[in-house]
Protein backbone atom coordinates (compact mmCIF):
# COMPACT_ATOMS: atom_id res chain seq x y z
CA UNK A 1 0.00 0.00 0.00
CA UNK A 2 1.38 3.39 -0.98
CA UNK A 3 1.46 6.27 1.49
CA UNK A 4 -1.37 7.99 -0.37
CA UNK A 5 -3.45 4.81 -0.27
CA UNK A 6 -2.78 4.52 3.46
CA UNK A 7 -3.96 8.10 4.03
CA UNK A 8 -7.17 7.59 2.08
CA UNK A 9 -7.76 4.31 3.91
CA UNK A 10 -7.26 6.10 7.23
CA UNK A 11 -9.97 8.61 6.36
CA UNK A 12 -12.31 5.90 5.07
CA UNK A 13 -11.99 4.02 8.35
CA UNK A 14 -13.52 7.00 10.15
CA UNK A 15 -16.82 6.49 8.24
CA UNK A 16 -17.63 10.18 8.43
CA UNK A 17 -20.71 9.93 6.22
CA UNK A 18 -22.48 8.12 9.04
CA UNK A 19 -20.32 8.82 12.10
CA UNK A 20 -18.53 11.73 13.74
CA UNK A 21 -15.31 12.43 15.60
CA UNK A 22 -15.20 12.83 19.37
CA UNK A 23 -12.79 15.61 20.35
CA UNK A 24 -11.72 14.39 23.80
CA UNK A 25 -8.43 16.22 23.60
CA UNK A 26 -8.55 19.09 26.10
CA UNK A 27 -4.98 20.01 26.99
CA UNK A 28 -3.76 19.95 30.57
CA UNK A 29 -4.47 23.64 31.10
CA UNK A 30 -7.85 23.46 29.39
CA UNK A 31 -9.21 20.53 31.35
CA UNK A 32 -7.75 21.96 34.57
CA UNK A 33 -9.79 25.13 34.05
CA UNK A 34 -12.96 23.17 33.34
CA UNK A 35 -12.45 20.95 36.37
CA UNK A 36 -11.78 23.95 38.60
CA UNK A 37 -15.04 25.60 37.53
CA UNK A 38 -16.93 22.44 38.53
CA UNK A 39 -15.07 21.80 41.78
CA UNK A 40 -13.28 18.71 40.50
CA UNK A 41 -9.72 17.92 41.61
CA UNK A 42 -7.43 18.20 38.57
CA UNK A 43 -5.69 14.83 38.73
CA UNK A 44 -4.80 12.20 36.12
CA UNK A 45 -7.11 9.82 37.97
CA UNK A 46 -10.08 12.13 37.50
CA UNK A 47 -9.10 12.79 33.88
CA UNK A 48 -9.34 9.11 32.99
CA UNK A 49 -12.41 8.51 35.18
CA UNK A 50 -14.23 11.14 33.14
CA UNK A 51 -12.89 10.22 29.71
CA UNK A 52 -12.97 6.50 30.38
CA UNK A 53 -16.65 6.66 31.25
CA UNK A 54 -17.37 8.31 27.91
CA UNK A 55 -15.43 5.95 25.66
CA UNK A 56 -17.06 2.93 27.36
CA UNK A 57 -20.61 4.29 27.08
CA UNK A 58 -22.80 1.63 25.43
CA UNK A 59 -23.27 2.42 21.75
CA UNK A 60 -20.20 4.67 21.58
CA UNK A 61 -18.79 3.00 18.46
CA UNK A 62 -22.16 3.22 16.68
CA UNK A 63 -21.92 7.03 16.64
CA UNK A 64 -18.19 7.75 16.93
CA UNK A 65 -15.86 6.79 14.08
CA UNK A 66 -12.72 8.25 15.63
CA UNK A 67 -11.64 9.97 18.82
CA UNK A 68 -9.02 12.68 19.27
CA UNK A 69 -7.09 12.02 22.48
CA UNK A 70 -4.77 14.14 24.55
CA UNK A 71 -1.36 12.46 24.81
CA UNK A 72 -1.96 11.72 28.50
CA UNK A 73 -5.11 9.73 27.68
CA UNK A 74 -3.32 7.80 24.95
CA UNK A 75 -1.03 6.39 27.67
CA UNK A 76 -3.64 5.69 30.35
CA UNK A 77 -5.69 2.65 31.33
CA UNK A 78 -9.30 2.45 32.47
CA UNK A 79 -10.71 -0.40 34.52
CA UNK A 80 -7.67 -2.54 33.80
CA UNK A 81 -7.61 -1.97 30.03
CA UNK A 82 -5.44 0.42 28.05
CA UNK A 83 -7.29 3.17 26.25
CA UNK A 84 -6.03 1.97 22.81
CA UNK A 85 -7.37 -1.54 23.54
CA UNK A 86 -10.76 -0.15 24.58
CA UNK A 87 -11.03 1.85 21.38
CA UNK A 88 -10.01 -1.12 19.25
CA UNK A 89 -12.73 -3.20 20.89
CA UNK A 90 -15.25 -0.44 20.15
CA UNK A 91 -14.02 -0.24 16.51
CA UNK A 92 -13.18 3.44 17.01
CA UNK A 93 -10.12 4.85 15.22
CA UNK A 94 -7.54 6.49 17.49
CA UNK A 95 -6.15 9.97 16.94
CA UNK A 96 -4.05 12.35 19.06
CA UNK A 97 -3.89 16.15 19.41
CA UNK A 98 -0.31 17.24 18.70
CA UNK A 99 -0.34 21.04 18.84
CA UNK A 100 1.20 22.74 21.88
CA UNK A 101 -1.39 25.49 22.25
CA UNK A 102 -1.25 29.16 21.32
CA UNK A 103 0.93 32.19 21.94
CA UNK A 104 0.67 35.91 21.05
CA UNK A 105 1.50 36.83 17.47
CA UNK A 106 4.32 39.32 17.79
CA UNK A 107 3.32 42.08 20.20
CA UNK A 108 -0.39 41.70 19.58
CA UNK A 109 -2.84 41.43 22.46
CA UNK A 110 -5.50 39.92 20.19
CA UNK A 111 -3.85 37.82 17.52
CA UNK A 112 -2.41 34.41 18.28
CA UNK A 113 -0.26 31.85 16.50
CA UNK A 114 0.39 28.21 17.29
CA UNK A 115 3.38 27.40 19.45
CA UNK A 116 5.97 26.05 17.08
CA UNK A 117 7.24 22.83 18.62
CA UNK A 118 7.12 20.97 15.32
CA UNK A 119 10.83 20.09 15.48
CA UNK A 120 9.93 17.51 18.12
CA UNK A 121 6.93 16.13 16.23
CA UNK A 122 8.68 13.54 14.01
CA UNK A 123 9.91 11.64 17.05
CA UNK A 124 6.40 11.63 18.49
CA UNK A 125 4.97 10.52 15.15
CA UNK A 126 7.29 7.52 15.07
CA UNK A 127 5.71 6.27 18.29
CA UNK A 128 2.15 7.15 17.30
CA UNK A 129 2.39 5.50 13.89
CA UNK A 130 3.86 2.36 15.45
CA UNK A 131 0.99 2.21 17.93
CA UNK A 132 -1.85 2.46 15.42
CA UNK A 133 -2.62 6.19 15.64
CA UNK A 134 -4.22 6.85 12.25
CA UNK A 135 -4.72 10.62 12.51
CA UNK A 136 -3.66 13.66 14.53
CA UNK A 137 -4.95 17.21 14.96
CA UNK A 138 -3.30 20.64 15.01
CA UNK A 139 -5.30 23.80 15.90
CA UNK A 140 -4.53 27.45 15.18
CA UNK A 141 -6.84 30.45 15.50
CA UNK A 142 -7.67 33.80 13.91
CA UNK A 143 -9.30 36.09 16.43
CA UNK A 144 -11.54 38.90 15.19
CA UNK A 145 -11.05 42.38 16.60
CA UNK A 146 -9.45 45.76 16.12
CA UNK A 147 -5.97 46.77 17.24
CA UNK A 148 -3.85 49.87 16.61
CA UNK A 149 -6.50 51.26 14.34
CA UNK A 150 -6.57 48.17 12.12
CA UNK A 151 -8.91 45.21 11.78
CA UNK A 152 -7.59 41.78 12.72
CA UNK A 153 -6.86 39.06 11.84
CA UNK A 154 -3.99 40.41 9.78
CA UNK A 155 -2.69 38.76 6.63
CA UNK A 156 0.63 38.18 8.38
CA UNK A 157 -0.98 36.26 11.23
CA UNK A 158 -3.05 34.13 8.84
CA UNK A 159 0.08 33.34 6.80
CA UNK A 160 2.10 32.38 9.89
CA UNK A 161 -0.59 29.98 11.08
CA UNK A 162 -1.09 28.53 7.60
CA UNK A 163 2.64 27.85 7.30
CA UNK A 164 2.56 25.96 10.56
CA UNK A 165 -0.35 23.82 9.39
CA UNK A 166 1.57 22.98 6.21
CA UNK A 167 4.66 21.85 8.10
CA UNK A 168 2.48 19.79 10.43
CA UNK A 169 0.68 18.13 7.50
CA UNK A 170 3.96 17.31 5.78
CA UNK A 171 5.30 15.57 8.89
CA UNK A 172 2.12 13.52 9.25
CA UNK A 173 2.16 12.42 5.62
CA UNK A 174 5.75 11.33 6.00
CA UNK A 175 4.49 8.72 8.48
CA UNK A 176 1.28 7.83 6.62
CA UNK A 177 -0.87 9.49 9.30
CA UNK A 178 -3.84 11.69 8.41
CA UNK A 179 -3.53 15.32 9.54
CA UNK A 180 -6.57 17.25 10.72
CA UNK A 181 -5.79 20.90 10.03
CA UNK A 182 -7.86 23.20 12.23
CA UNK A 183 -7.82 26.90 11.29
CA UNK A 184 -10.48 28.22 13.69
CA UNK A 185 -12.20 31.59 13.91
CA UNK A 186 -13.41 31.54 17.56
CA UNK A 187 -16.89 32.63 18.64
CA UNK A 188 -15.64 34.86 21.45
CA UNK A 189 -16.38 38.54 20.92
CA UNK A 190 -19.07 40.85 19.58
CA UNK A 191 -18.36 40.44 15.87
CA UNK A 192 -21.10 40.15 13.26
CA UNK A 193 -21.96 37.26 11.01
CA UNK A 194 -20.32 39.13 8.13
CA UNK A 195 -17.14 39.63 10.17
CA UNK A 196 -16.96 35.89 10.78
CA UNK A 197 -17.69 35.09 7.14
CA UNK A 198 -14.88 37.31 5.93
CA UNK A 199 -12.35 36.08 8.51
CA UNK A 200 -13.23 32.43 7.88
CA UNK A 201 -12.97 32.89 4.13
CA UNK A 202 -9.58 34.60 4.41
CA UNK A 203 -8.24 31.97 6.82
CA UNK A 204 -9.35 29.05 4.66
CA UNK A 205 -7.96 30.66 1.51
CA UNK A 206 -4.61 31.28 3.20
CA UNK A 207 -4.52 27.72 4.53
CA UNK A 208 -5.30 26.00 1.25
CA UNK A 209 -3.02 28.29 -0.76
CA UNK A 210 -0.16 27.25 1.52
CA UNK A 211 -1.10 23.56 1.37
CA UNK A 212 -1.36 23.57 -2.40
CA UNK A 213 1.85 25.56 -2.86
CA UNK A 214 3.71 22.82 -0.98
CA UNK A 215 1.80 20.16 -2.95
CA UNK A 216 0.26 18.54 0.12
CA UNK A 217 -1.90 15.53 -0.86
CA UNK A 218 -5.33 16.99 -0.04
CA UNK A 219 -7.32 13.72 -0.30
CA UNK A 220 -5.21 12.67 2.70
CA UNK A 221 -6.15 15.74 4.77
CA UNK A 222 -9.20 16.48 6.94
CA UNK A 223 -10.28 20.08 7.50
CA UNK A 224 -11.73 20.97 10.90
CA UNK A 225 -13.40 24.35 10.74
CA UNK A 226 -15.86 26.60 12.49
CA UNK A 227 -19.36 27.32 11.29
CA UNK A 228 -19.92 30.92 10.22
CA UNK A 229 -21.59 32.43 13.29
CA UNK A 230 -21.84 35.82 14.92
CA UNK A 231 -19.82 36.27 18.13
CA UNK A 232 -21.41 35.26 21.42
CA UNK A 233 -21.75 38.96 22.32
CA UNK A 234 -22.66 39.87 18.74
CA UNK A 235 -26.02 40.54 17.09
CA UNK A 236 -28.63 37.81 16.93
CA UNK A 237 -28.74 36.17 13.52
CA UNK A 238 -31.28 33.94 11.82
CA UNK A 239 -30.31 30.28 11.67
CA UNK A 240 -30.88 30.19 7.92
CA UNK A 241 -28.35 33.00 7.46
CA UNK A 242 -25.69 31.05 9.38
CA UNK A 243 -26.28 27.99 7.21
CA UNK A 244 -26.31 30.03 4.01
CA UNK A 245 -23.07 31.87 4.79
CA UNK A 246 -21.27 28.76 6.01
CA UNK A 247 -22.10 26.71 2.94
CA UNK A 248 -21.30 29.59 0.59
CA UNK A 249 -17.93 30.14 2.31
CA UNK A 250 -16.98 26.47 2.17
CA UNK A 251 -18.10 26.18 -1.44
CA UNK A 252 -15.86 29.10 -2.41
CA UNK A 253 -12.76 28.17 -0.44
CA UNK A 254 -12.46 24.40 0.18
CA UNK A 255 -10.96 22.33 -2.67
CA UNK A 256 -13.21 19.59 -3.98
CA UNK A 257 -10.58 16.91 -3.35
CA UNK A 258 -10.20 17.47 0.40
CA UNK A 259 -10.40 14.16 2.28
CA UNK A 260 -13.27 15.27 4.52
CA UNK A 261 -14.57 18.26 6.47
CA UNK A 262 -15.67 18.28 10.12
CA UNK A 263 -17.14 21.13 12.13
CA UNK A 264 -15.97 22.18 15.57
CA UNK A 265 -18.60 23.37 18.03
CA UNK A 266 -16.74 26.25 19.71
CA UNK A 267 -19.03 27.84 22.27
CA UNK A 268 -22.30 26.49 20.86
CA UNK A 269 -24.84 24.85 23.13
CA UNK A 270 -25.37 21.15 22.48
CA UNK A 271 -28.79 21.44 20.87
CA UNK A 272 -27.71 24.38 18.69
CA UNK A 273 -24.60 22.59 17.40
CA UNK A 274 -26.47 19.37 16.61
CA UNK A 275 -29.31 21.18 14.85
CA UNK A 276 -26.92 23.29 12.81
CA UNK A 277 -24.85 20.24 11.87
CA UNK A 278 -27.98 18.62 10.46
CA UNK A 279 -28.93 21.73 8.50
CA UNK A 280 -25.37 22.20 7.20
CA UNK A 281 -25.26 18.65 5.87
CA UNK A 282 -28.66 19.00 4.23
CA UNK A 283 -27.60 22.25 2.59
CA UNK A 284 -24.29 20.74 1.46
CA UNK A 285 -26.18 17.91 -0.22
CA UNK A 286 -28.59 20.33 -1.88
CA UNK A 287 -25.66 22.43 -3.15
CA UNK A 288 -23.87 19.24 -4.23
CA UNK A 289 -20.69 20.03 -2.34
CA UNK A 290 -18.22 17.30 -3.31
CA UNK A 291 -16.76 16.49 0.12
CA UNK A 292 -17.98 14.45 3.09
CA UNK A 293 -19.12 16.64 6.00
CA UNK A 294 -19.43 15.61 9.65
CA UNK A 295 -18.68 16.90 13.16
CA UNK A 296 -15.78 16.89 15.59
CA UNK A 297 -17.43 18.37 18.66
CA UNK A 298 -15.89 18.70 22.10
CA UNK A 299 -17.96 21.05 24.25
CA UNK A 300 -21.26 20.38 22.47
CA UNK A 301 -20.80 16.61 22.66
CA UNK A 302 -19.30 16.09 26.11
CA UNK A 303 -20.15 19.28 27.99
CA UNK A 304 -23.32 17.88 29.61
CA UNK A 305 -21.45 14.72 30.62
CA UNK A 306 -18.69 16.79 32.22
CA UNK A 307 -21.22 18.79 34.22
CA UNK A 308 -22.84 15.57 35.44
CA UNK A 309 -19.43 14.10 36.29
CA UNK A 310 -18.74 17.17 38.43
CA UNK A 311 -22.17 17.04 40.06
CA UNK A 312 -21.71 13.38 40.94
CA UNK A 313 -18.32 14.09 42.52
CA UNK A 314 -19.77 16.97 44.54
CA UNK A 315 -22.54 14.61 45.68
CA UNK A 316 -19.79 12.27 46.93
CA UNK A 317 -21.25 9.49 44.81
CA UNK A 318 -19.52 6.13 44.54
CA UNK A 319 -17.20 5.48 41.59
CA UNK A 320 -19.84 3.22 40.05
CA UNK A 321 -22.53 5.90 40.36
CA UNK A 322 -20.22 8.58 38.96
CA UNK A 323 -19.62 6.41 35.92
CA UNK A 324 -23.31 5.56 35.52
CA UNK A 325 -24.44 9.19 35.74
CA UNK A 326 -21.72 10.41 33.38
CA UNK A 327 -22.53 7.73 30.82
CA UNK A 328 -26.27 8.40 31.01
CA UNK A 329 -25.75 12.06 30.17
CA UNK A 330 -23.17 11.32 27.47
CA UNK A 331 -25.53 8.78 25.88
CA UNK A 332 -28.10 11.56 25.49
CA UNK A 333 -25.76 13.74 23.44
CA UNK A 334 -24.51 10.77 21.44
CA UNK A 335 -28.13 10.13 20.51
CA UNK A 336 -28.59 13.76 19.43
CA UNK A 337 -25.45 13.54 17.28
CA UNK A 338 -26.67 10.33 15.66
CA UNK A 339 -30.08 11.84 14.93
CA UNK A 340 -28.42 14.84 13.27
CA UNK A 341 -26.30 12.54 11.11
CA UNK A 342 -29.15 10.15 10.27
CA UNK A 343 -31.54 12.98 9.37
CA UNK A 344 -28.99 14.40 6.94
CA UNK A 345 -27.55 11.21 5.50
CA UNK A 346 -24.84 11.76 2.91
CA UNK A 347 -23.97 9.35 0.12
Amino acid sequence: MTTQDKLIDGINQLRLKTRCLHAADESGGNIAKKFQQLGIDDTPENHIAYRGAMITTPGYGQVIGGVILFDETFRQSYEGKTVPSILKQEDVVMGVKVDAGLQPFGNSKIEQVGKNELAALPKRMEEYAAKDVRFTKFRVVANIGRENGKDVPSDACLAANAAMLVEYAEINHRFGVVPIVEPEVPMEGAHSLEDCRQATSRFLKATFAALEQRKIFLPGVILKTNMVLAGVQGPKVAESDCVRDTIATLSATVPSNIGALVFLSGGQATEDAMRRLEEMRKAATAKRLPFTMSSSFSRALQGPALEEFGAAIRDRASAADIKMRTQAKFAETLKLNKIALDNSAQR
